[in-house]
């Protein structure tokens, strides 16, 4: 507090020299002037610093002791207005972008989502538009448990949120689950039927009728696990049915048809050198071109890069820099060799299998085979793979109805 009370009023860093600097000093404290940070330099002189107010008393005590006083430094809130009374409009101009910033304080200019891996964050920030959640809001306006409610109600594979403002940015947390069936109602009664046609390997069933067994075909659509339950009575003869949620893990052994193909020629970018680099700042939905684009290029790569302005770290405002990196370069045309594309079509095909593993699919085998076929070089053949094929069907209120009517008739 101190340290910003000196700042208002103002002070300034002198040197001095002479013979009396020491009774220099000795009257600067019998004059109860404020002085500090004294300190002694190599030159014999001594540096320290003085209030503002105290500036026409050292001129007098430098009569008297015959000092050379020298002023190294001005510092305060006094010599800025001194330095800027002329200019009319700069302290009018502080007051109105200071009048702007809060402004735009008290709205939303930055949207982000933490948490979220299956779930872009480009898909939220769309779905909370819909809900009038977006940018240019007003923060009061934000409404965290309507917020979090429409989350959980609009994507089913999100298990928990939490809204949070912090200055002119809204962060959504968010955590979402693995396990594909969680949204499903596990209460309704529902079979487990075939999402495609397989051959079953294995079938754990905890509750409703299994109705297919290991080493059967089924094909889409196939009833595997009923959940409809009979009861019989001693004798064998049906006394019920009970309408349960089916569940059951039915593993299959499934064929993907797999091709892919590539032309052995190819154009290659060989690059000239060229480049350019464009600012565009956008404001809103404007944009404000600082540099030209490069129009003299035939043909041209280009890299943007978005960066929103900020004044803090939460602080954002409703303004875009966009750097493009402009990159000229013509295209030659080549042909692969034969290793090269085979090398190319294998990388393919492991992309592929990789993105059946991260569905869960476990590859057993693959007959695919790579040929070339004059310009084409045609990668083809079937993956053999297991996975889980079962899915909930929910059992509609008429074969429930209809059940009931047989067992009464019974």
């Amino acid at each position: 507090m101190e340290y910003i009370y000196r700042w208002i009023r103002g002070y300034i860093i002198i040197s001095i020299s002479g013979i009396n600097k020491e009774r220099f000093l000795n009257l600067c404290n019998n004059h109860k002037m404020k002085i500090w940070n004294i300190c002694h330099q190599r030159d014999n002189s001594i540096t320290l610093y003085i209030a503002v107010e105290n500036i026409g008393k050292i001129l007098d005590l430098r009569h008297k002791t015959y000092c050379k006083i020298k002023i190294l430094k001005k510092y305060g809130l006094h010599f800025i207005f001194k330095k800027y009374k002329k200019r009319y409009l700069f302290i009018p101009g502080i007051c109105i972008c200071m009048l702007i910033v809060w402004i735009m304080s008290i709205y939303v200019w930055n949207i982000a989502v933490d948490g979220n891996k299956k779930i872009t964050e480009d898909r939220i920030v769309k779905a909370l538009k819909t809900e009038n959640v977006s940018f240019g809001m007003r923060c009061k306006d934000v409404n965290g448990s309507k917020i979090e409610l429409y989350l959980r109600k609009k994507f089913t594979d999100i298990t928990w949120v939490s809204v949070e403002l912090k200055g002119t940015r809204l962060i959504i947390h968010i955590k979402e689950n693995n396990d594909r069936e969680y949204h499903q109602n596990n209460t309704a009664p529902c079979d487990i039927v075939a999402e495609k046609p397989a051959y079953i390997e294995s079938i754990v069933t905890r509750s409703g009728t299994p109705l297919i067994k290991t080493g059967e075909d089924v094909k889409k659509g196939d009833i595997l696990v009923s959940g409809i339950v009979n009861i019989y009575g001693d004798s064998g003869e049906l006394l019920s049915q009970d309408y349960v949620s089916a569940d059951a893990s039915v593993y299959g052994k499934v064929v993907y048809p797999y091709r892919d193909e590539m032309s052995m020629k190819y154009n290659e970018k060989q690059y000239s050198g060229r480049k350019r680099i464009a600012f565009t700042f956008k404001i809103g939905n404007h944009n404000l071109n600082l540099t030209g684009f490069p129009f003299g290029y035939e043909k041209y790569d280009i890299i943007a890069d978005y960066s929103q302005l900020y004044l803090f770290t939460n602080y954002y405002l409703p303004v875009y820099r966009i750097k493009y990196n402009y990159r000229e370069y013509e295209e030659v045309e080549k042909e692969y060799t034969d290793d090269e594309i085979s090398e190319l079509m294998k990388s393919r095909l492991a992309y592929f299998l990789g993105k059946l593993e991260e569905k869960g699919v476990q590859n057993i085998k693959n007959n695919v085979t790579i040929e070339i076929a004059g310009e084409k070089c045609i990668s083809k053949g079937n993956i053999i793979a297991v996975e889980e094929i079962g899915k909930r069907q929910i059992i509609n209120s008429s074969q429930q109805m209809e059940g009931n009517n047989d067992n009464e008739r019974d």
